[in-house]
């Protein structure tokens, strides 16, 4: 009979799998930290987030809301709330007292070694007892003679005293000494001009004795330490003289001398006008002077303009005076003759402005000739007009201011101009000074070759325009850019 066997199941798991168990369960718990700590990170993100995003826009309405309380103000474009910039007519630099920003300057040498000198030291110490050289220094720049020691320093004074503060030092005491023995050596002091030959003669000459004792006193306060200043001289001669030769003052008229008003330096400077204050300048003025740009279609990798590739140009001149008035232009034209200029149907349009047209040789710049011309047939008249109004003919001094270029500079130029016109005064702006002292360069010839480019573009439309009218295709369109047509142009 087989036994009656029964498998007994331990409620335990092996060990292995408690182990493994164990590590499924720390893993567990560290991912559910994890993911806490993540959520929480994004959540802290998102608040900061947040908070910033809405101190931006906090920010941002402020400063609309000062943009537009400026604007109002005038202080910003009303429209696109653009800050205006302000012209500083004015601009001084305001004095500060920063000690870093002033500049440092070398304090001028002085002997304070001298007798006078010293003995105020000494004087300043003395008082100290030789303990605080701060004290001895602030002593001296509060004290009458303060202005001697400006320049005087702590360290300085710290140097001179000796180490257990019983007085100066030997160095110091031989400086002293040396300074001392050089004052011997010093000629007297003199007062009078006896022998010399500049000025007036000494009156104080006959009068040894006040000569003396003036001199005597003047020692003595030297020797005392005090300064002798103008004031003191002046004082202390005075009351000698009052006192011991009052003729002198009784009988001025021995003297020889003149009570007259102190002279200045003077200047002879004609009273010229503004109006015949005149500066001219000559600018270059491109025949088709349209500009390098023009609209096109967006992506166009070729871009065509008329004129771009037109170098030819014609001098102008202008002119203007000190009260604003504009003389007679000058077009100087490349030419030998006048068949180079514009044709006289062409030039019965600039007759009443009196403009000038002059051939210019080889190439287009102004010449001694043209130089010339344009003073004979435009400043002179001019000029002759303006002493017409004023009643002064031939009195009245005019001014002409050029640039230093070369031809006005010519010898040639200047003596023709000294001998032809003695009234008229030549005046020359400083190289590299054009752009600031002279009015034509930027404040008339800027805004006339701006015009001058407008009429060109409006010139161009009314030849476009006009062709097309005569039934001319526009891709057979053609600009006639001779010279002799540009040149006549040129003047409408």
């Amino acid at each position: 009979m087989t036994p009656n066997l029964r498998l007994r199941v331990s409620p335990y798991p092996p060990p292995e799998q408690i182990k493994e168990q164990d590590e499924r369960g720390i893993e567990q718990i560290q991912h559910n930290c994890q993911w806490k700590q993540a959520q929480d990170l994004s959540k802290s993100n998102q608040k900061r987030q947040h908070k910033r995003q809405g101190a931006a826009e906090r920010q941002r309405k402020h400063q609309h809301n000062v943009a537009l309380a400026e604007a109002s103000q005038g202080l910003r474009n009303p429209v696109t709330l653009h800050r205006i910039k302000v012209m500083k007519l004015v601009c001084e630099k305001l004095p500060t007292t920063n000690a870093e920003n002033s500049k440092k300057r070398r304090a001028s040498p002085t002997n304070y070694f001298g007798p006078t000198q010293f003995a105020m030291i000494e004087r300043a110490a003395a008082l100290c007892e030789f303990l605080h050289p701060e004290l001895i220094v602030k002593e001296l720049k509060l004290g009458p003679n303060g202005t001697l020691f400006q320049a005087l320093q702590r360290g300085t004074v710290f140097h001179w005293i000796k180490d257990n503060h019983s007085g100066w030092t030997n160095k110091v005491m031989d400086c002293v000494a040396h300074a001392a023995e050089s004052k011997k050596k010093v000629k007297p002091l003199h007062v009078g001009s006896k022998g010399s030959k500049l000025g007036w003669p000494a009156q104080l000459d006959k009068y040894p004795q006040v000569l003396k004792n003036i001199v005597q006193l003047l020692s003595n306060i030297q020797c005392a330490g005090c300064l002798i200043t103008h004031s003191v001289t002046q004082g202390v001669t005075l009351g000698f003289i009052l006192a011991d030769a009052p003729k002198l003052f009784h009988d001025p008229l021995s003297w020889t001398w003149s009570h007259d008003q102190a002279t200045y330096y003077y200047q002879l400077l004609y009273n010229i006008p503004p109006k015949l204050i005149i500066n001219t300048n000559q600018t270059g003025v491109s025949y088709l002077g349209t500009g390098t740009k023009t609209w096109e279609l967006q992506g166009s990798s070729q871009v065509s303009g008329v004129g771009k590739e037109e170098k030819q140009q014609f001098m102008l001149m202008a002119a203007v005076t000190a009260a604003g008035q504009i003389l007679p232009y000058q077009a100087i034209y490349k030419g030998q003759t006048a068949v180079s200029l514009p044709s006289v149907q062409a030039d019965l349009l600039c007759e009443a402005y009196k403009f000038v047209f002059t051939p210019g040789g080889n190439k287009h710049w102004s010449t001694l000739d043209a130089m010339m011309i344009w003073v004979l047939k435009a400043l002179v008249p001019f000029i002759e007009h303006e002493w017409h109004h004023l009643k002064q003919l031939h009195l009245q001094k005019a001014i002409l201011l050029l640039d230093c270029w070369a031809v006005h500079q010519e010898e040639p130029f200047q003596k023709w101009l000294q001998s032809s016109f003695p009234w008229l005064i030549l005046l020359y702006v400083p190289g590299g000074c054009t752009s600031v002292a002279q009015p034509c360069n930027m404040g008339v010839n800027w805004p006339l070759k701006h015009q001058i480019k407008l009429l060109c573009i409006e010139w161009l439309a009314e030849t476009t325009k006009k062709q097309l009218c005569q039934g001319v295709k526009p891709k057979n369109i053609v600009m006639d850019s001779t010279p002799a047509t540009l040149c006549n142009a040129s003047i409408g």
